[in-house]
């Protein structure tokens, strides 16, 4: 017998026209039909294991943009004076000559000269009591009748020549005279940045400063006020002066003094680098200021869900 001849795809009589492993491949349109209709039922419903899951807040995050304004703020508050002084007026406040400050106080009662602490100003005077700092090179010295110290910087030669002299003579020798420009501030004021010059007049020329007042200093000076004061009271009396007189002379006398320094040729404009710095940290607190506002909008929309 010949065995009967089929035609290419046709099925044996008997053959199972199913697949094991799922529908027919004529019912694929549907299943991807029900799966489709499914997904749409219910698009807005949330998956339930996302809902058990809580939200991961970085509570240390804010702590550090707390910190950075915190700290910007703090070296802006530092800087202050600078930036107020890089923004005062750059028309000098003219002081003249510091040797008829004397002078004119006797002669026009009630005149004292126009000191302004953190102010750019012109004066002239002779320098005296003269010292001379070698790190950083700069050169110090007092305006004779006056408490108006000035500071000088020293360029590299002046500096290495001026450093010289001051091994062989610390005090130094006066200058001519002194006319020139800078930032006047009041020593009381600026803390304990010139502690060091104070500490030095003090020691070497007697220079008594008010902020630096003790009962025993003040005792000591009263002391030899009134020794002073007795011998020129018994010469232009020709005799020895009463208690009385003695101690209304010395009412007149000032048992120390508010020092004044002028930091020579810095006019406002040389302070420029603290306005950079200051618009730079300013612009770090205000991103920062940016960021903390949008991490807590975020924080609560978070726990709020």
């Amino acid at each position: 017998m010949n065995p009967q001849m089929t035609e290419p795809g046709a099925r044996m009589a008997g053959e199972d026209n199913t697949r094991p492993d799922g529908p027919a491949p004529h019912d694929d349109d549907e299943l991807l039909a029900a799966l489709f209709e499914r997904s749409q039922a219910a698009p807005d419903e949330p998956d339930p294991e996302l809902l058990q899951l809580r939200p991961r807040i970085n509570w240390l995050r804010p702590f550090l943009m707390i910190a950075v304004i915190a700290f910007s703020a703090l070296i802006l508050q530092k800087f202050r004076p600078e930036l107020e002084y890089f923004f005062s007026p750059a028309e000098p406040i003219a002081l003249g000559d510091a040797t008829d400050f004397p002078t004119r106080a006797q002669t026009e009662p009630g005149w004292t000269p126009d000191l302004q602490h953190n102010r750019f100003v012109s004066l002239a005077g002779i320098p005296s009591r003269r010292t001379i700092s070698c790190s950083p090179p700069t050169r110090y010295f007092k305006l004779v009748g006056s408490h108006l110290y000035v500071e000088e910087p020293l360029s590299d030669v002046e500096n290495a020549l001026e450093c010289e002299k001051s091994k062989k003579d610390p005090l130094g020798e006066d200058i001519d005279f002194f006319a020139g420009q800078g930032r006047l501030l009041s020593m009381d004021r600026v803390g304990v940045r010139y502690d060091g010059l104070k500490d030095f007049y003090e020691a070497k020329f007697g220079e008594l400063f008010c902020d630096r007042l003790t009962p025993a200093k003040e005792q000591k000076r009263l002391e030899d006020l009134r020794q002073i004061l007795r011998g020129h009271l018994t010469e232009k009396f020709k005799r020895p002066p009463t208690d009385a007189e003695l101690e209304e002379a010395l009412k007149k006398e000032r048992v120390c003094h508010n020092a004044w320094v002028v930091l020579a040729d810095r006019p406002p404009a040389t302070y420029w680098p603290y306005v950079a710095l200051a618009a730079f940290l300013a612009l770090i607190s205000l991103w920062n200021v940016a960021m903390l506002i949008r991490w807590s909008i975020r924080t609560a929309q978070a726990l709020k869900s």
